[in-house]
């Protein structure tokens, strides 16, 4: 009952997926996922989550859709839940104790709710950028999707930044 968290995971699951299947990447998203899930059938996008976070209170607050463009960074949100910020945080290993640490921060604050009063699990197995539904980035006015929201974020290609969490 392993969870995988990762924050802006696409490249991170994709080198992992390469390393134990030792074949090529599927070419689609459905057949990448596919073989996402059976290797890794527990995780989550730490990115994915502050968006939806972010965005529902930005919708609450009455702000323009149109102006939305949510933090990206893990950083940026680790200052933002006043994370102390270690220089070891600039490692490969460091990152992936602060994306657990974030996530765990976040959980605890949230009690894995969103403001909706979903709980965190309606975007599990969702990597962020790749998912194949982002609903909250829809715009209630006009049911057309925010183009800001939705662009492609710039991910390193490092090997995996991510941390494994019981649950």
């Amino acid at each position: 009952n392993i969870t995988w968290i990762a924050h802006s995971g696409g490249y991170d699951f994709a080198y992992l997926l390469r390393l134990i299947s030792d074949k090529p990447l599927p070419n689609n998203k459905i057949d990448f996922f596919n073989q996402i899930n059976l290797y890794f059938p527990n995780y989550y996008d730490l990115d994915l989550i502050n968006q939806r976070l972010n965005y529902q209170i930005f919708m609450v607050s009455g702000m323009k859709d149109d102006m939305f463009l949510p933090p990206q960074h893990l950083e940026m949100l680790a200052d933002g839940l006043q994370i102390q910020q270690l220089p070891h945080y600039k490692t490969t290993g460091g990152v992936s104790l602060l994306i657990l640490i974030t996530y765990n921060h976040l959980c605890n604050l949230t009690k894995k709710k969103f403001p909706d009063e979903k709980d965190f699990s309606f975007i599990k197995n969702q990597l962020s950028a790749l998912s194949l539904d982002n609903d909250f980035s829809i715009n209630n006015k006009n049911q057309q999707v925010n183009p800001q929201f939705n662009q492609q974020h710039t991910m390193s290609q490092q090997p995996a930044n991510f941390q494994r969490s019981e649950e």
